[in-house]
């Protein structure tokens, strides 16, 4: 399979699994009262190197032998994707130090691990829920981070530390990278108005369905 055509560091990828997790994850998403195309979406993950990989944090890929935040090929990584992918571009120069600035931000997270344990399933849980009394309840200051990384939380650290997912929303509050479901990656959802203006991005268009 060959790569596709004109994809670039930083595009997003948008994806919707079929394994045991992301059928939980969507449950999740309804529960929450998403609706449409956006309750579908289970992973977020971003394309590195140019076009030529894929950075994201997961469970064990059993292919690719690795778990956690890692960087593999992309055309490796589309064909073993158990799903649907999409892709979001993002449109504006990258320059060659860009280019070097993203790996050294990318590889400094690859090999931490997925969330996992109670503190764990409790920061998925708090990632998407908005209800202020269960906010109160677990998580009064909004502090609850894990050492560990779930997919989006990895994809929003190396954008804002990119300068593309601003730190600070149009109210003045700080943008948790824990706190972006992967629903709210699609579009007419929250992410897109955290991207900084130079970044044009656009709307989904199908790689594997």
């Amino acid at each position: 399979m060959k790569t596709p055509l004109n994809l670039q560091t930083c595009d997003i990828l948008l994806c919707s699994g079929s394994s045991r997790l992301s059928r939980r994850i969507k449950t999740y998403n309804r529960l929450l009262g998403i609706k449409g195309a956006a309750a579908e979406i289970t992973h977020v993950a971003l394309v590195a190197a140019q076009g030529a990989a894929v950075f994201e944090s997961t469970t064990l890929n059993t292919w690719s032998g690795k778990k956690g935040t890692q960087v593999n090929l992309f055309d490796r990584w589309l064909d073993h994707y158990p799903g649907s992918v999409w892709v979001r571009r993002l449109n504006f120069t990258r320059s060659e130090t860009f280019e070097a600035d993203c790996v050294q931000e990318m590889s400094a997270l690859v090999g931490k691990p997925y969330e996992h344990g109670i503190p764990g399933v409790l920061e998925l849980l708090l990632c998407g829920i908005e209800w202020r009394w269960f906010r109160r309840l677990f998580d009064t200051q909004n502090r609850l981070r894990t050492a560990e990384l779930h997919c989006t939380e990895a994809a929003a650290k190396v954008l804002q530390r990119m300068g593309l997912l601003r730190r600070l929303d149009n109210t003045g509050s700080w943008v948790c990278p824990n706190k972006l479901p992967p629903y709210q990656w699609w579009p007419g959802q929250r992410v897109e108005t955290l991207l900084a203006q130079a970044a044009r991005i656009s709307e989904p268009e199908p790689l594997k369905i």
